[in-house]
């Protein structure tokens, strides 16, 4: 999922490579169904009977439900790609217009898939300090820096992948929720 004509390269398509990767996809971000549970591994034959062999002793079955809801993905998928592509460059753009009113707040969007990165550094205050406002004073649940690593203290990830009506909202109570914290 990338935006803009960026190029993809698999890391299966390199020399040598398919054989040693496994790709797992899922409905979590791609179809709003955080809980469902469900995915796809695609890999090569003798990749896949050691994933059946993981699965057959760690995993439940998928309920139908969900199975039901990744029908689309198991044939040509061109046209769907296209499609979520573009919900999701759409709600990139609505999520870093609506935080580029907040003058202090530096957005990082990315190339590919449903997540910005905020700096809130201008803040002062912990980056922890700050998902625990969004959490409390806007509904609205984000990664901390200091979960990716010492260099990502003072930014916040925010993932955009919902509703673009309730997503609307939530932007609003986050913008309102921050700008309380900085005055």
């Amino acid at each position: 999922m990338l935006y803009g004509g960026v190029p993809f390269s698999h890391l299966a398509a390199e020399e040598g490579a398919f054989e040693r990767t496994f790709t797992l996809l899922g409905p979590s971000k791609t179809e709003l169904l955080t809980g469902y549970r469900v995915g796809v591994v695609v890999g090569s034959a003798a990749a896949m009977r050691a994933v059946e062999n993981v699965f057959s002793v760690t995993s439940l079955r998928a309920p139908a439900y969900g199975q039901h809801v990744l029908k689309g993905w198991l044939g040509p998928d061109e046209a769907w790609i296209a499609e979520r592509i573009a919900a999701f460059a759409a709600l990139r753009k609505q999520t870093t217009d609506r935080l580029a009113r907040v003058p202090w707040l530096k957005v990082h969007p990315q190339d590919g898939t449903a997540y910005l990165w905020g700096d809130v550094c201008e803040l002062g205050l912990p980056d922890i300090e700050i998902g625990r406002t969004l959490a409390r004073d806007a509904a609205v649940l984000v990664s901390m820096g200091y979960q990716f690593g010492p260099s990502s203290n003072g930014f916040i990830r925010i993932c955009y992948a919902r509703g673009p009506v309730g997503w609307a909202a939530a932007l609003g109570r986050m913008i309102e929720a921050l700008e309380a914290r900085a005055r």
